[in-house]
């Protein structure tokens, strides 16, 4: 009998394979202070500072705001609010 288990899921899924889940090598400049604020921001909320490019990028390019920054503002709404 073999000592291989099977897996719940595919190893590769249809997910896998959609553009939000590939990530591309590209050389880029960026200017010094750019990148100094996002390391310490990064550092600050325990992520890297390429995730944190990325998750900037996606909200200002693509719209697409992330959770944490979506709570931030309705909890500021909210206080204007009350």
């Amino acid at each position: 009998m073999s000592t291989l288990k099977q897996h719940a899921r595919p190893l590769l899924r249809e997910e896998d394979f959609k553009d939000h889940n590939i990530k591309v090598r590209v050389n880029i400049y960026i200017d010094l202070d750019i990148i100094k604020a996002l390391k310490q921001d990064a550092h600050q909320k325990k992520i890297g500072y390429q995730t944190l490019l990325n998750q900037k990028l996606r909200e200002v390019v693509l719209g697409q705001e992330n959770l944490e920054n979506r709570v931030v503002r309705i909890e500021k709404h909210l206080r204007l609010v009350k």
